[in-house]
């Protein structure tokens, strides 16, 4: 006989056990809806003036998009990749493709061009190994000018701290909101500041929504700090 591991009872928010199947799958929707947000069932259409606002493709450019890619241009883009690049989950980096080409080419190029006539990869293709920044007390990230950060399902803005910027941000991700139907957790949202005036704080406070952060603290190993 098997046993097999399960959830037989749960406590909800008032700190009552439950023990009927329904009831802990609801517990377990509520908790991670309050965590990752609601979606909205209202999504407007991108605004095409905001996309005229910025640079746009001429026919030409979106006729050369649509253009099939080619075996040629294959090779070209496996060459430039750096040799020095970590491999991949199985121990190859791409200085081992380009030492072998005369012996795979023709084989990784199939591939490469099934996958864009035919949309199909195999899952293994895509497997990746994840690396763990190393806590380390003086990493060198100075030169990097970053505007924002992503990792996962975490967003980093970076602006200037005043309403004019932060009302920018705002609705960036307001619009970003409205198009996507992906809403924002305001709880697991915050907001760092550094040698700002008390009212200046509170206005943008007010403004976002967000919670205060406190620098300096880390993420993913690094530490984020006010200071040079």
């Amino acid at each position: 006989m098997r046993l097999q591991q399960g959830t037989t009872q749960l406590k909800n928010y008032q700190g009552a056990w439950q023990t009927d199947p329904t009831q802990i799958a609801n517990i377990f929707v509520k908790y991670y809806t309050e965590i990752l947000g609601m979606k909205t069932c209202r999504r407007s259409k991108d605004s095409v003036r905001i996309i005229h606002n910025g640079p746009c493709l001429t026919v030409d450019h979106q006729m050369e998009l649509l253009r099939p890619f080619s075996e040629k241009e294959v090779k070209e883009a496996m060459f430039k990749i750096n040799s020095n690049k970590s491999p991949r989950s199985d121990g190859f980096g791409s200085g081992f493709y380009k030492a072998v080409w005369l012996i795979i080419g023709d084989d990784i190029t199939r591939v490469i061009m099934d996958f864009f006539q035919n949309e199909r990869l195999l899952k293994k293709l895509n497997a990746t190994i994840i690396a763990l920044i190393p806590k380390v007390e003086n990493p060198e990230f100075a030169r990097l000018k970053l505007t924002h950060l992503t990792f996962i399902d975490d967003l980093m803005i970076f602006c200037k701290a005043n309403c004019e910027f932060v009302n920018r941000v705002m609705e960036a991700l307001s619009h970003f909101s409205n198009v996507s139907g992906l809403v924002a957790n305001m709880e697991k949202s915050s907001i760092f500041v550094a040698g700002m005036k008390d009212q200046v704080k509170n206005e943008l406070l007010l403004r976002t929504g967000f919670t205060l952060g406190e620098l300096p603290f880390r993420y993913l190993g690094l530490p984020l700090s006010s200071k040079r």
